[in-house]
């Protein structure tokens, strides 16, 4: 198979219909390696493409840079196969991207689309995040009730009703309104144990929502950063996430230091100010971790 981008898969492949797109988009990532730096395959170039000092590999901990390489051999299986459901999941979307995200950042969505689904845990059913506000799905905020009302729920076995869906719409708010949730309620078990599960959204209305905050995820920070495009693939990753989990709130004014650490290309001063109190540790162990992936060229520094 000749080697091409996602981004070329789409704008050849769109007007032969979606399921020759399907296939071809799975077969992209059944064959091709994970591209961890703009422009370049890394199968068999470890060595020269991805710059990970050595005290930073220290230890058992296993890092990016030995998944990529293969060093640990279960970890490359599991993100090959991490990449290969991500292809499946995208690709079966209903969802139809802009041709500007599909040729420009395909392959960013599909490379960062598994770690979204480890962040943000979907569900299909609503629940009140850490700061009491309205969420299902992949991270999607509800609002207010008109936005929850136009969202298809399924209640048992059919797309609820105007009525149905106002009355649990109000049922949330009433948890919202006596602070069952954040500091006051453990998250997950406030999920479990308090919220219906009767009202569910479908797989492809997920993921075609996410693909949607995506989108406009990638608009934000090309407004944001005027050179985004041509940033090394493990910061436009850790970019996407904080704009995904953020939105507005992720801005220079805000997070000066760590703006400024992009501008002087300098991965330590981003790497120490990397850190969100909203999300857990593993989120912002995953978001330090890929900055250390960036390659020390163009001026990339530590």
């Amino acid at each position: 198979m000749e080697t091409q981008s996602l981004g070329n898969i789409f704008s050849t492949k769109a007007a032969s219909g979606n399921n020759n797109l399907n296939k071809s988009i799975f077969s992209f990532f059944l064959n091709n390696s994970v591209n961890t730096s703009n422009g370049h395959d890394t199968s068999g170039h470890c060595q020269k493409m991805i710059h990970v000092p050595a005290h930073m590999r220290a230890g058992k901990r296993i890092d990016a840079y030995d998944r990529i390489c293969g060093q640990d051999h279960d970890a490359k299986e599991a993100q090959q196969k991490n990449m290969e459901e991500a292809g499946q999941q995208i690709s079966s979307s209903k969802k139809s991207t802009s041709p500007h995200m599909q040729q420009k950042y395909g392959d960013l969505i599909q490379s960062y689309w598994p770690y979204l689904k480890e962040h943000e845990g979907p569900l299909n059913y609503a629940y009140l995040d850490t700061l009491g506000k309205i969420t299902a799905g992949a991270g999607l905020y509800i609002p207010d009730e008109a936005s929850f009302i136009s969202l298809p729920w399924i209640y048992q076995g059919r797309e609820a009703t105007i009525a149905q869906k106002q009355a649990e719409y109000k049922r949330l708010k009433s948890f919202q309104n006596r602070g069952a949730f954040g500091t006051n309620h453990n998250a997950r078990d406030f999920r479990v144990k308090d919220l219906s599960k009767e009202f569910t959204l479908s797989e492809h209305i997920i993921i075609d929502k996410a693909l949607e905050h995506l989108e406009n995820d990638l608009q934000a920070l090309e407004s944001k950063f005027i050179d985004f495009d041509s940033y090394p693939r493990a910061l436009q990753m850790v970019l996407l996430d904080m704009q995904y989990n953020m939105g507005g709130n992720f801005n220079a004014e805000k997070w000066p230091r760590f703006f400024e650490g992009i501008r002087q290309k300098n991965i330590s001063q981003m790497i120490e100010q990397v850190n969100r109190y909203q999300v857990g540790k593993n989120r912002n162990d995953w978001s330090r971790d890929t900055l250390r992936n960036i390659p020390l060229i163009n001026g990339w520094h530590y």
